[in-house]
């Protein structure tokens, strides 16, 4: 849900089922958002008023949705799937998370709406003489919002794949992933099939001729200790294409983003007596010096071939603790039988990538302190949280700030 300044509301209701190997789920989500209006950083000449400023032409991410209040209607967390035999297929508008962090992912989080998709894989990690194995292929619908840049094709094909193995007697788990964005095509083909494959088979767009398409990859591992209840995890991602291998070994900080974090259970392993848990992620995908020795870049979510970027409906797929920016994501929980109540600290530097070496006045960056919990009440859930934003140099030489006040109800019916 995109949440702008004033009142946003959102409700879910939904049922689920299953018989033998077929399951479902429909929840839809619905959603009004107030929209009031608040100064906005200046966009280039021609542009709408409303679009990023910094990439107003090469990716939808508005800074503001319009000029009225909205309301949205949207499948939501919605699924119809068969599981058999260790194999899945199905079809899903759910939300997506790829990677081993657990608020953050340079590919899939949950900050954008999912998208309509079908999906084909491996039902849970399936167990072999040399470790276990994960996959999955997917192939979805994207949509742009009402302020993107101008392109070909207002909807996007989204083909993608992930694999992940895990050694038979070590916590550890390594994975790759890899997305692909494509016009949404006339008709389809066999060889859309083959998209997330790449250069493997139809990836010809490596030498500019071909489909016109953007991909991200990344490559993660996570080393978890069960018995002292802690956790490692690390994720490195490519925005685009390297020329060849070389190319790739000899400059991999470019158009790259990275992520590490760690997650920690203190105290007694048991909610008799509550325990505490610790969790800080951090990220960066700012544009590295390269980018004054001649070599282009962009930040880690535009593209230049399909313009809307790594976007849902004018909102990131990824995480926007790297979105041309750095920064840190951490929180604290006391965690009992009653529920959980929480603080949560998230900054990110947001300068104007391209050029190094910026002047005070443009090394923007933004701060969130936040309380939060949630209370169980038999079958229910209440949940709140309370904080402020501190942007510094929002606008040059500004600052600017947002309180929240965010309450929520989840009913569990019989």
């Amino acid at each position: 849900m995109w949440q702008g300044r004033g009142l946003n509301a959102w409700a879910t209701a939904g049922l689920a089922w299953q018989f033998g190997a077929f399951s479902a789920r429909i929840e839809p989500l619905f959603q009004y958002g107030q929209n009031q209006s608040f100064q906005l950083a200046s966009t280039p000449q021609g542009s709408s008023v409303y679009v990023d400023d910094m990439r107003p032409n090469i990716i939808d991410l508005p800074q503001r949705f319009g000029n009225s209040s909205f309301h949205i209607a949207d499948p939501g967390q919605s699924f119809v799937r068969v599981d058999y035999r260790g194999a899945a297929i199905g079809f899903s508008t759910e939300d997506i998370f790829w990677g081993p962090g657990i608020r953050q992912a340079l590919l899939f989080d949950a900050n954008a709406a999912g998208f309509p998709h079908l999906f084909m894989g491996t039902s849970h990690a399936i167990a072999t003489p040399v470790g276990r194995f994960y996959a999955q292929l997917l192939y979805g619908r994207l949509e742009e919002s009402r302020w993107a840049p101008a392109n070909a094709s207002a909807s996007r094909f989204g083909a993608g794949g992930i694999a992940v193995w895990m050694p038979p007697s070590q916590p550890i788990e390594i994975g790759v992933a890899r997305f692909y964005h494509r016009p949404w095509p006339k008709t389809m083909s066999l060889s859309d099939l083959t998209v997330p494959f790449g250069s493997f088979f139809n990836d010809r767009e490596v030498h500019g001729v071909g489909v016109a398409e953007n991909q991200l990859l990344t490559l993660f591992a996570a080393i978890r200790v069960p018995g002292s209840g802690f956790e490692i995890f690390g994720e490195f991602g490519k925005n685009d294409r390297n020329g060849d291998l070389r190319d790739a070994l000899i400059e991999p900080e470019h158009n790259s983003a990275w992520m590490l974090g760690m997650f920690s259970v203190i105290g007694p392993s048991s909610l008799a007596n509550g325990f505490w848990t610790l969790r800080i992620e951090v990220g960066n995908g700012r544009v590295g010096e390269i980018q004054d020795l001649g070599r282009g870049q962009s930040t880690f979510y535009d593209h230049t071939t399909v313009t809307q970027g790594h976007t849902q409906s004018g909102q990131l797929l990824g995480s926007p603790l790297i979105d041309r920016s750095g920064g840190i994501d951490a929180s604290v929980d006391r965690w009992l039988k009653q529920g959980r109540l929480g603080i949560s600290l998230l900054e990110r530097q947001m300068p104007g990538d391209f050029p190094v070496g910026l002047p005070p006045t443009q090394m923007r960056s933004q701060w969130d302190l936040g309380f939060n919990g949630t209370w169980f009440l038999g079958r229910s859930d209440v949940t709140f949280a309370i904080g402020h934003v501190w942007d510094l140099d929002r606008l040059p030489e500004t600052d600017a700030g947002n309180f929240y006040l965010r309450l929520g109800l989840r009913a569990g019916l019989p």
